[in-house]
């Protein structure tokens, strides 16, 4: 049996730029940061992959994350670079800063992850009073697509494989998803299997789905109009089958 700190340890090595290649992630940021405001909240930040980025790019930088590891992870990375963001752990559903932000991010599919309502509410809530005159809140999410739907329940898929230093050799990433038609939401389970071991870690987590234009409404009818809509990193408009929706919204 495996404990989930030691999944996410491992995590922050999956989560480094030598592991994952982000440049089009990154520009997408930094063009938004450019283009709506430079004093920036990003909710969810993990390993402080954006925020460090956006820091570089001259903006001041607040990454919010819940997980003790992935913000230790961040903030020792952080300390190699300067301008540093600032490092806050806590719960994104309800939180009070004590500022507000030109630009807050949610980025890596985390409004996926409030299951009820609630929660939900209570983050968007959040997330407008940490909004300055003018703000922008900017949200990156999945979006199933007509092959994932019809994919069987269950069956594991190759994700990625990369080479790790701390391992000594080739880390390979698999994920299986169990889809609730029913409640819409997604129970995906992560399988990372090491070099010189022969028992898989695994890690599971169960998401909200959000169709094409769900989202979108959802966002309307708590407060927020959506400006505009991108479905990848290249700023290309929303397509029937995209399997990522990246809106820009500002609150009414």
């Amino acid at each position: 049996m495996f404990f989930s700190h030691q999944i996410e340890n491992l995590k922050t090595d999956l989560w480094k730029p030598e592991s994952l290649q982000l440049d089009p992630e990154l520009a997408f940021w930094i063009t938004m940061a450019e283009r709506y405001g430079r004093t920036v909240l990003e909710l969810g930040t993990g390993t402080g992959r954006i925020a460090e980025a956006l820091s570089k790019a001259g903006c001041s930088v607040t990454g919010m994350e819940a997980s003790s590891t992935l913000i230790w992870e961040a903030r020792k990375r952080g300390q190699r670079h300067e301008p540093m963001a600032d490092w806050v752990q806590g719960d994104i559903r309800k939180f009070n800063l004590g500022r507000r932000y030109e630009l807050v991010l949610m980025p890596h599919n985390a409004i996926s992850h409030f299951l009820d309502e609630h929660s939900l509410e209570d983050c968007l809530a959040s997330v407008r009073s940490h909004l300055a005159e003018g703000g922008r809140f900017i949200v990156d999410a999945f979006c199933p697509t007509l092959d994932w739907l019809t994919r069987e329940d269950g069956v594991k898929r190759p994700v990625l494989e990369y080479q790790d230093q701390n391992w000594k050799g080739r880390v390979a990433i698999s994920q299986s998803r169990n889809f609730n038609r029913i409640h819409r939401t997604s129970t995906v389970r992560t399988f990372f299997r090491f070099p010189g071991r022969d028992e898989e870690l695994i890690e599971e987590a169960e998401s909200r789905l959000y169709f094409q234009g769900e989202l979108s409404s959802m966002l309307q009818n708590h407060g927020f109009t959506v400006e505009a809509e991108y479905s990848d990193y290249g700023l290309a408009t929303p397509q029937l089958d995209s399997p990522r929706q990246l809106l820009v919204c500002s609150p009414y």
